[in-house]
């Protein structure tokens, strides 16, 4: 039978906290890290056959572990997925079916008796929250003894339903934001931010969010070395994510590469990815500075 990747994932994870939690006391805990993109296609990166993005960095990563090249997600969209991931539990269980984690209306799941015309069938409406009743990976790794943090999106509810109500200790970002939480709609991926406490707003206008938590993520690696502590992070980037924007001299830069006979020529999305790649970089040649990829998983 095929599982959801996610699953198998979670699996994973599970799996490690209760065998790390039995035997804390006599062996050294391996990092964890977990990056989850947000809205990236399946075949957007190199190693799944894109043939205009180039992920460099992502490829390198791939070829040190293990590529899932047959499988199923629980859900197509950000809230149920992110849900999922953190809960073992289909999307239909938790009543996350949609993404509705930024609305402020907190929602029960519900059956929906009657729909637009143009529905070819009834679905339930979503819940808008993760409640705080669910046992969530963040908890479990935390009660295995590690370190637990998260950096970027969280679009799991408002306030009391945020990251650290589950199980993560330190937070940036991470609040009901859809998308990168700028002000401005044009400039969405930069400061200042909308309702968002746990990012600085006092930075340069051209700081793009995800450099931003990749530089937070990086220094909070280092501090965890230096205190000795074993961590699971997960990194979470606004990218690739709506609102279609990115920096404007990668855009000119993949505008130049566009084959208007590829059915992968949006120069926009190109340097979205590429954020994303760069960034994924960082955090593994930080990992390699820091001597810390050896014991990271």
């Amino acid at each position: 039978m095929k599982q959801s990747i996610m699953a198998v994932v979670l699996h994973v994870f599970v799996g490690l906290s209760a065998m790390l939690t039995a035997s804390a006391a006599d062996r050294s805990k391996p990092n964890v890290l977990l990056i989850m993109a947000d809205d990236l296609g399946w075949r957007d990166t190199s190693c799944y056959g894109s043939t205009f993005y180039k992920t460099p960095h992502i490829d390198r990563l791939a070829k040190s572990g293990m590529r899932f090249v047959n499988g199923f997600s629980a859900h197509p969209s950000c809230s149920p997925t992110r849900c999922s991931v953190l809960t073992g539990q289909y999307p239909i269980r938790t009543g996350f079916t949609s993404a509705a984690g930024h609305l402020k209306e907190k929602r029960e799941q519900l059956e929906h008796k009657t729909g637009p015309g143009f529905y070819r069938g009834l679905g339930p409406r979503s819940t808008t929250y993760l409640d705080t009743s669910y046992y969530t990976l963040g908890e479990a790794m935390k009660d295995a003894g590690y370190a637990t943090s998260l950096f970027g999106k969280w679009h799991l509810g408002h306030k009391p339903y945020i990251p650290e109500a589950h199980g993560f200790d330190y937070v940036r970002g991470g609040r009901h934001h859809p998308g990168p939480p700028g002000k401005d709609p044009k400039r969405q991926f930069y400061p200042p931010w909308k309702d968002c406490e746990t990012l600085d707003s006092n930075l340069p206008a051209n700081t793009h969010v995800d450099d931003y938590i990749t530089d937070l993520a990086i220094k909070h690696m280092k501090e965890m070395k230096a205190k000795n502590k074993s961590f699971f992070m997960c990194y979470w980037p606004y990218s690739v994510h709506a609102p279609f924007q990115s920096k404007p001299e990668l855009i000119e830069k993949w505008k130049k590469r566009v084959d208007p006979k590829d059915p992968q020529r949006s120069p926009t999305m190109a340097a979205m990815i590429e954020v994303l790649d760069q960034n994924i970089g960082r955090l593994m040649k930080a990992l390699d500075k820091d001597k810390l990829a050896d014991n990271t998983i």
